[in-house]
């Protein structure tokens, strides 16, 4: 059985994200994410900070080409995925090992930050843009919404 482990978790973008496209034109993105966390430690009345935990992300398809767009090294981000070890040979023949996580989906933490979204159009099923001679009904067509103007927030003092 082959089951794959799924996780999620938050960590700051570590490294710049490298998008490529393959030979079979497969949109690819990795980077490295830094997940730090720290406990508070009662007898020393202090936190102590952990290690930091570092794992790869890989992400292909629509989610690679719109992490291109939006996400960039020092962001702090959400990711779900399936978690993968792979081992490799180094340079000087020693065994190497890190951990992967192939990303489902990724978003800004926003407990930490404000994100903006825009929908893209690309690769959805409301592509169609011309009338199927055996249909009577029109074909479905991608209406692209307005980009919604900057919200202005008023704020008023309450009197107490």
């Amino acid at each position: 059985m082959n089951k794959k482990i799924q996780v999620s978790m938050t960590g700051y973008v570590a490294t710049e994200p490298k998008y490529k496209v393959s030979a079979s034109g497969t949109p690819y993105i990795k980077f490295r994410l830094a997940h730090s966390f720290a406990h508070f430690d009662t007898e020393k009345n202090a936190w102590i900070e952990d290690p930091t935990l570092w794992f790869t992300i890989k992400a292909w398809n629509n989610l690679a080409t719109n992490l291109n767009e939006s996400v960039k090294k020092s962001d702090v981000v959400y990711v779900t995925g399936s978690l993968r070890r792979e081992t490799w040979e180094g340079r000087n023949g020693a065994q190497m090992e890190d951990l992967a996580l192939e990303a489902n989906f990724v978003g800004h933490d926003l407990t930490r930050g404000v994100s903006h979204y825009e929908r893209n159009s690309h690769g959805t099923i409301f592509d169609a843009e011309e009338k199927d001679e055996n249909v009577d009904e029109p074909a479905l067509k991608v209406i692209t919404p307005k980009k919604p103007a900057k919200v202005q927030r008023e704020t008023e003092a309450i009197a107490v």
